[in-house]
């Protein structure tokens, strides 16, 4: 697998994440 395509399957995966992060923070403070 090329480089360039393993980055962006990583990007793609810390994107989610950093929006499950965000969610669960965003239910925390309320």
């Amino acid at each position: 697998m090329p480089v360039f395509l393993v980055s962006l399957l990583h990007f793609q995966c810390n994107r989610y994440h950093l929006q499950d992060l965000t969610v669960i923070l965003f239910k925390n403070t309320i």
